[in-house]
């Protein structure tokens, strides 16, 4: 076909209006790759014959193809209108709607393809991904049909083992795919679907191997860039889990978890700094809203009324340090000035999964709503402003890049600038987001006097009796955060002082493969094994917390420093020596110390958090001081002063809703 396209085109010079013609160049393109120009082409097309159903029908198919997802939607209705009996055409809406990561959408279309073509093997496909991805029973039924109808097709073949590896089945989906490459061995995506198998079963470097495999065969497999990443990542080579992540996103990578990856993997890397966060965050922010518009057009409730609608938009309250800073925060909203519309975005939307109902005054339980619902249902609400507690995660930021609010705003904890213009407020504090960095935000950040977050206290466990000793530092947070910049500084530290020890204690240490990886990643690095003690993870709270008690000094990672994390420590009296850095992320810590009263203990170069540590260790006196006194320090600061915290936080909204122009405030 490609060989005809000089021919249509000459042929177009003589008839520019021939629909015919235009289609046929639109087609063409299409079938040799060229998705831009094929998209093109079809949209003259449809400007010249909007009623033809030829073009409906190609339009529908070329549109989504090249990523305009509005265009194809809106092309598929006209074709169904005009041919609702067209199996073909309902597979191709839901196979759009998996494209675009919205099973529950595509059940319904793929539903009627099957109930139109009984016998469609490729409809059956579409059906059973609906249900499985969307965490229903009956997928991996329907995949089964489809694959007795085609018993040697390797994309039925990874869709049913993916279904039974979601189902927990991960021997079934191993023989599924074992038996599969046995007769194509050079099939990247069954390799990579035994790769995820093996992940899935702890077996990582198999999967690793299986992995390299596929993306060697097929270097443009995304999915096979982003498990290299994951894996990566699982092997602390943060470098070389970015540059996977990348090429996963530059492949055509649309699943979420890849960008959120990559945001944690800068984190952790050396040589990131607030304007790469703000390039890459506007590189995510395009990809899921190209020329979006940030004017308001969505209408206040009258300026009048003086009670404001506040939407917050919430995961799941298990998360037990979620829950302890968010609840008492509602406690303290002035009810009488502020009407609160939860957003529950937990799977399971019983009473544990938000704060207590009498904290709010609607509640809208939306995790089973697709996007557009979900931005329906806010809509609908007419909230003045709209808040983000999810953080940083691009599946739920992925909603503010529309205009649902008049306000709206970005609170808890982000690692950066949310990269969207329809982001009005990020609320954050003068040492997390020191002055001077305003240009590198995307949205307008409030710098609460008080500080970005608070700490709601814990069990008052007793602090436990050093016996004497060499002085021990300690770390407790997620392994992920022992990255080499911090190893080394770790290991200068022990080695200024020869008889010093280091507790590294997390929960992932109780997985026996992790603990061999861990401690020879410790050693590469220069620590003294014989001096650094592994410790997995406490089963209870007060365990946690008596675990922490027992070092003297805490180590905040670098170059990622802890959060809540941190402060426990300080609430079981350990100080903790902090080295302030230049992405967000890194200057958590300082903005812990700064509000306790204590930026000595704050480092801003590598050989001050030597320093600092090192010469606090010596200081015996200093250490069983600070110990004495410092619940107490933390519990008279900022840091827990919830009622100080939501009246500003209610001051931030106030003053930006009033400056709103009249005809959006009403």
């Amino acid at each position: 076909m490609s060989s005809d396209l000089p021919a249509l085109r000459r042929k177009l010079a003589g008839a520019p209006a021939d629909a015919a013609t235009v289609l046929a160049l639109s087609a063409g393109n299409f079938v040799s790759g060229a998705l831009g120009p094929a998209a093109a082409w079809i949209g003259r097309a449809s400007a010249i014959a909007p009623a033809d159903l030829a073009v409906v029908y190609n339009g529908a198919i070329i549109f989504q193809a090249a990523g305009d997802i509005a265009r194809a939607r809106r092309a598929f209705d006209g074709a169904l209108s005009a041919m609702p009996t067209d199996a073909s055409l309902w597979r191709a809406l839901a196979e759009s709607y998996l494209g675009t990561d919205e099973p529950e959408e595509a059940a319904r279309p793929a539903r009627r393809a099957v109930a139109l073509g009984p016998d469609d093997a490729a409809g059956m496909n579409a059906l059973g991904l609906a249900a499985y991805r969307a965490g229903r029973s009956g997928g991996a039924l329907w995949l089964a049909r489809a694959l007795l109808l085609h018993p040697d097709e390797p994309l039925l073949i990874s869709n049913l083992a993916n279904a039974r590896l979601a189902l927990g089945d991960v021997e079934a989906a191993r023989g599924l795919l074992e038996s599969a490459l046995a007769r194509a061995p050079r099939h990247a995506s069954l390799l990579i679907n035994l790769a995820n198998t093996c992940a899935a079963s702890n077996r990582p470097e198999r999967a690793q191997s299986h992995a390299k495999q596929a993306v060697v065969l097929e270097p443009a497999l995304n999915q096979g860039h982003r498990l290299l990443g994951i894996l990566a990542q699982a092997f602390f080579a943060v470098d070389e889990a970015i540059v996977r992540y990348r090429r996963a996103i530059a492949t055509g990578a649309t699943v979420d978890d890849v960008w959120d990856n990559l945001f944690f993997c800068m984190c952790l890397a050396p040589g990131f700094d607030d304007r790469r966060f703000l390039d890459e965050s506007r590189r995510w922010a395009r990809s899921v809203s190209p020329g979006s518009d940030a004017g308001r057009s969505v209408r206040a409730t009258a300026r009048s009324s003086h009670r404001l609608r506040i939407g917050y938009l919430a995961p799941d309250f298990r998360q037990h340090k979620f829950r302890s800073q968010i609840v008492p925060l509602l406690e303290r909203h002035d009810r009488d000035r502020f009407e609160i519309v939860w957003y529950s975005d937990a799977a399971d939307g019983d009473d544990n999964s938000g704060p207590p109902r009498q904290l709010v005054d609607v509640w809208r339980d939306v995790a089973v709503l697709t996007d557009r619902e979900k931005s329906a249902r806010i809509r609908q609400d007419r909230v003045d402003v709209l808040v983000n507690l999810l953080g940083f995660m691009t599946r739920h930021r992925r909603l503010f890049a529309e205009r649902l609010a008049p306000i709206q705003v970005a609170y808890g904890v982000h690692f950066s600038t949310t990269g969207l213009d329809t982001m009005d407020l990020r609320v954050s504090d003068r040492w997390a987001d020191p002055p001077g960095i305003d240009g590198l935000q995307t949205e307008r950040l409030v710098r609460l006097d008080g500080g970005f977050l608070c700490y709601s206290a814990p069990p008052r466990v007793p602090y436990t009796s050093r016996q004497g000793g060499p002085v021990r530092f300690g770390t407790f947070n997620a392994i992920n955060k022992l990255q080499p910049p911090g190893l080394a500084l770790w290991a200068r530290i022990l080695r200024a002082l020869p008889e010093a020890r280091l507790t590294i204690k997390a929960r992932e240490l109780d997985e026996p493969a992790v603990l061999a990886r861990v401690r020879a990643l410790i050693e590469r690095h220069g620590l003294p094994v014989e001096r650094v003690e592994l410790v997995g993870g406490s089963r209870h709270l007060e365990d946690y917390l008596r675990a922490i008690s027992a070092v003297d000094i805490a180590l905040d990672p670098v170059p990622f420093t802890g959060g809540f994390t941190t402060i426990d420590c300080l609430w079981m009296g350990v100080p903790v020596v902090t080295l302030a850095g230049p992405t967000l992320a890194s200057r958590f810590g300082w903005s812990n110390m700064a509000r306790i009263d204590l930026p000595e203990l704050v480092a801003h170069d590598e050989a001050a958090y030597v320093d600092i540590a090192v010469k606090l260790a010596q200081d015996a006196s200093r250490v069983s001081g600070l110990r004495a006194g410092l619940r107490d320090r933390l519990a008279r600061s900022s840091l827990m002063d919830f009622g100080r915290h939501a009246r500003e936080l209610e001051a931030a909204y106030r003053v930006e809703f009033d400056a709103l122009p009249l005809d959006v405030a009403g």
